[in-house]
């Protein structure tokens, strides 16, 4: 069969393709075939499991991963009765994000038949994992809290290192803080980054303080990341204050909240 253009599809950050799994990989291409031309698509879980034949957990871990490597960006979609669906923003991601591992290969244990069973041969680092105390196994992969917090010699005095995504994933999980998802939503529809912890920590207080402001005039959570993606879809650039004064007119004045 010969060459035919428009048959296939470009997709990006082919660096990173050797970080993802099978699954991440499998959704991120149908999600770079279906974006538009500004980068944007939003299929349902549902379409995305059809598509690529990954189970409906396997299609949010992979969602997860793919966020984690950069590669795209997620935002809730609403209507009148709430989340119908969620937007997928697709980035351009120049180097590899600290804290990317490749993934690896799960490899087959020696094993011997004993009574028609599988004993596992218990020098592999499976079995080890499976049967040893975490604290006993040499093996067990620390998280960075328990990699900083450790009592090697050449790690005391070490400043923890400021990344951004990790805190934005903070926010963003938050559950008992609408203002902190609030702000982690919008900073993700701006795209915004900071390289330091400082710059950070002064942002984060003025955002936060307008969204709570918002929630304290009497509007839901809601209603004001409603107003963040009309924002973000009907205008070039925006801030804050542009939704504070998009609230109104979508949804009336309403009666301030007492402390």
């Amino acid at each position: 069969m010969k060459f035919k253009p428009n048959t296939f599809v470009t997709v990006p950050n082919r660096h990173l393709f050797e970080y993802m799994k099978p699954s991440a990989l499998s959704v991120y291409v149908r999600l770079v075939y279906r974006m538009n031309d500004v980068g944007l698509c939003w299929p349902s879980i549902a379409s995305l499991k059809k598509e690529t034949n990954v189970g409906k957990d396997g299609v949010y871990q992979a969602i997860k991963d793919l966020e984690s490597l950069g590669v795209i960006t997620t935002t809730p979609r609403f209507n009148k009765s709430g989340q119908t669906s969620s937007a997928y923003q697709i980035m351009v991601v120049d180097g590899v994000p600290s804290g990317a591992v490749k993934p690896t290969r799960k490899t087959r244990s020696n094993r011997v038949l004993v009574g028609g069973y599988q004993n596992k041969d218990t020098s592999s680092s499976e079995y080890q994992n499976k049967d040893t105390p975490p604290s006993q196994n040499k093996d067990t992969e620390l998280n960075p809290v328990e990699l900083n917090n450790s009592s090697d010699p050449s790690k005391e005095g070490r400043v923890e290192e400021f990344i951004f995504k990790d805190r934005l994933a903070k926010l963003a999980g938050d559950s008992s803080r609408p203002d902190s998802q609030l702000v982690a939503r919008y900073w993700q529809l701006q795209r915004v980054s900071f390289p330091t912890q400082d710059a950070y920590q002064k942002r984060l207080s003025g955002d936060i303080a307008q969204m709570k402001n918002m929630l304290k005039q009497g509007y839901t959570a809601s209603e004001i990341a409603k107003c963040m993606n009309y924002c973000e879809t009907s205008f070039p650039s925006w801030t804050l204050g542009a939704v504070a004064k998009y609230l109104p007119k979508s949804y009336g004045a309403k009666k301030a909240l007492e402390e």
